[in-house]
């Protein structure tokens, strides 16, 4: 049995993977003049809505409610740096000061620590450390708590003030993190000089903060991937899955050349692109 053209092409795209099918289709688009972009797939306001409102039905049970869900769907769009230069820009008048805060911020890792001394920076400045300093404890009260700590030390007493749990012997429960870290409680509890029942607390508390506030933003570059299966359905009906379709470029087949005032050359590129269009 010989395979025609359309047929042969048509078990190759059946055999494509979703990534390889959306790369060819978008090849396709921008090589055949008589495909054309379908942006009626694209996701819009409508769309959104729709999707927000099913998840808030579907979420009654764990209290969600549409607002929630949008205010985390946007707050979850910000990078750790442009939290931060929103807030240099609300909390620092001169623009000495901001060029300052935007240049520690830049040197931020991804859990939000600024790991290069801060004398060295200053230096690299070449200000007064006592400038330095002065924007940098302004910094340092930036949500998310803990940001441009120098170490997890710093990070979880910057915290702990915060939430006024802080005092002296939780300062000692940090100035022995490493015991910690090895679960060497009976070490630890020598070290701070602290009763079990009390050591229990200060670990308790001490748990409830976030050693990595910078973990909460998305990563700079990050790219959202879109599925290629999506799951449907409700706890009483049941679930099932269906293909995404708005996982590749939505095209279609449009006509507009006029074949008459064509050389044969264009004649035939015509009638190519006209046979793979099909």
């Amino acid at each position: 049995m010989v395979l025609s053209r359309n047929m042969q092409q048509s078990i190759n795209i059946l055999s494509m993977q979703t990534i390889d099918l959306k790369n060819f289709i978008e090849k396709e688009i921008i090589e055949n003049p008589f495909l054309e972009m379908d942006d009626s797939m694209n996701f819009d306001n409508n769309s959104i809505n729709d999707r927000l409102t099913s998840c808030e039905q579907s979420g009654k049970d764990n209290n969600f409610n549409q607002e929630e869900l949008l205010s985390k769907l946007v707050e979850k769009a910000l990078t750790l740096k442009e939290h931060v230069i929103s807030q240099i820009n609300l909390s620092f008048q001169k623009d000495e000061d901001k060029s300052i805060a935007y240049y520690v911020t830049d040197m931020l890792d991804e859990n939000g620590y600024l790991r290069k001394p801060e004398q060295t920076i200053a230096e690299e400045l070449k200000i007064p450390f006592k400038k330095f300093d002065t924007v940098i404890k302004t910094l340092k009260t930036f949500d998310p708590s803990g940001v441009f700590s120098k170490n997890l030390e710093e990070c979880l007493k910057i915290q702990a003030i915060e939430k006024k749990i802080y005092n002296a012997k939780f300062q000692k429960l940090l100035d022995n993190l490493d015991l910690l870290a090895k679960l060497d409680f009976k070490s630890l509890k020598k070290a701070c000089k602290l009763k079990e029942e009390d050591l229990k607390i200060l670990i308790s508390e001490l748990k409830k903060l976030n050693p990595k506030p910078g973990r909460d933003f998305i990563t700079n570059g990050v790219q959202i991937a879109i599925p290629e299966i999506m799951i449907k359905g409700d706890k009483e009906h049941g679930f099932y899955p269906i293909l995404n379709d708005n996982a590749i470029p939505n095209c279609f087949y449009q006509n507009y050349i006029n074949n008459k005032n064509l050389s044969s050359d264009e004649k035939e590129f015509c009638s190519k692109n006209k046979k793979n269009g099909d």
